[in-house]
């Protein structure tokens, strides 16, 4: 099945929200009657996507698609780096993130990350609204300025550019309607995680049965 033509000569910013939405909407109202695509029922909620997304295997009845940037369609290849693709990865919520910071990423400098050899190296601040806890083996963890006892926004889960990994990427989990959601993106647009929360979100509700 080819993809969307009119995606594919849009010339867009890298993260552009409505004109993108409604494109690929009408595409897939178009392809996703008889498709034989993937359907995935996570935490009650049904997804249909199109054969065009690729959709990855994953264990369980989890939902793991790569988009393509900017037009947020479907990824024709997977390329080294984060300049033109976006993961995002759906499953069953076991742990939410409060319990994971709790569990996990509280530790304070000097500690070790959940009983494991990770130690809390420092702490800084990426204004205005990030704070960074650096971890010993080349992971930070990022915590958006919100409410930290229900975390609404998320954490972000961040590796540092290494000479062996110069592709530095971020992963933003947050928790909705009952599923785990993990949005993957290169770490130089840190900045925009929540356009790139919005962006997937309004993305794969696309795909929901109604």
């Amino acid at each position: 099945m080819a993809t969307c033509p009119i995606l594919r000569r849009a010339i867009l910013p890298v993260l552009v929200l409505v004109p993108v939405l409604a494109l690929l909407g009408a595409w897939l109202a178009e392809t996703l009657a008889d498709d034989g695509g993937a359907r995935r029922e996570i935490a009650g909620i049904t997804y249909r996507v199109p054969a065009a997304f690729h959709v990855r295997p994953q264990e369980g009845n989890a939902l793991f698609i790569q988009l393509s940037l900017p037009d947020w369609g479907p990824l024709d290849e997977d390329r080294p780096g984060w300049d033109d693709n976006v993961n995002i990865l759906i499953e069953e919520g076991i742990n939410s993130i409060p319990q994971l910071w709790d569990d996990l990423w509280s530790a304070v400098p000097g500690e070790n990350i959940g009983g494991i050899r990770e130690r809390v190296t420092r702490i800084y601040r990426i204004e205005p609204n990030l704070t960074v806890k650096e971890i010993s083996l080349g992971r930070d963890i990022v915590i958006p300025d919100q409410d930290l006892t229900t975390f609404p926004i998320g954490i972000m889960r961040c590796w540092r550019p290494q000479p062996d990994l110069p592709n530095a990427s971020c992963a933003l989990l947050f928790d909705r309607d009952g599923q785990r959601w993990k949005v993957t993106f290169g770490r130089d647009r840190m900045r925009d995680f929540s356009i790139f929360k919005q962006q997937a979100a309004q993305t794969i509700d696309l795909f929901r049965e109604k």
